[in-house]
């Protein structure tokens, strides 16, 4: 009778064994899917999300230098040749839009490229300031172009972007992933089987 009952307890540690393993097995032949994605995210010059303009006042003025610290965080899976795009535009330019990934289309004001490794941050300093600008008087107000800024020491002249009152401007940063089988950048890349696109923006006026 002893041996019978030691004989069933035997069998049932023995199943309880293989549930584990078989489970154990499977887990490890099927690991959880990781999200992937990559973002961009700013700060100011003090490494604050809040700072982004001279003494925290997002009106400035031609000259007055802005400095912001860029992140590039890739979380594809895999190393990736990404692009950021700087771009001047106001509140009427269309774009970026995440829903049909279409990229913005204002004025260039700087692109940079890197690879960055898998789970790798590329950190871009960006310091820039709008060097000239023209103030237009009309019989409904007037209206501010900015003409050139420049962007860590190069200047781009031509911008002409404006904006009434020298409202509502705005910087925005574009990531793309280089595409090896169309052999060019696209602003859009897939992910965990859905088409994402990368941008961020920062909105600022001018006196």
């Amino acid at each position: 009778m002893i041996e019978l009952v030691r004989s069933k307890e035997f069998a049932w540690l023995f199943l309880l064994f293989l549930s584990l393993t078989s489970v154990t097995a499977w887990v490890v032949a099927n690991p959880p899917m990781q999200d992937q994605f990559a973002s961009i995210s700013v700060l100011g010059a003090d490494m604050t999300a809040t700072n982004y303009f001279p003494a925290g006042n997002s009106t400035i003025t031609p000259q007055e230098a802005v400095q912001w610290n860029v992140f590039v965080y890739n979380h594809l899976g895999t190393a990736q040749l990404f692009l950021l795009t700087m771009k001047l535009a106001n509140q009427t330019i269309s774009g970026p839009s995440s829903p049909t990934n279409t990229p913005n289309a204002g004025k260039i004001l700087m692109q940079t490229y890197r690879a960055v490794l898998g789970n790798e941050t590329w950190n871009i300093p960006i310091n820039w300031f709008v060097d000239s600008f023209t103030n237009t008087t009309t019989p409904q107000g007037n209206t501010i172009g900015i003409d050139s800024v420049n962007v860590n020491g190069q200047l781009t002249n031509g911008t002409m972007i404006s904006a009434n009152g020298g409202q509502n401007f705005r910087i925005v940063l574009e990531l793309e992933a280089y595409d090896f089988q169309t052999g060019s950048f696209v602003f859009s890349f897939r992910s965990n089987g859905t088409v994402r696109s990368v941008w961020d923006q920062i909105w600022f006026s001018l006196k």
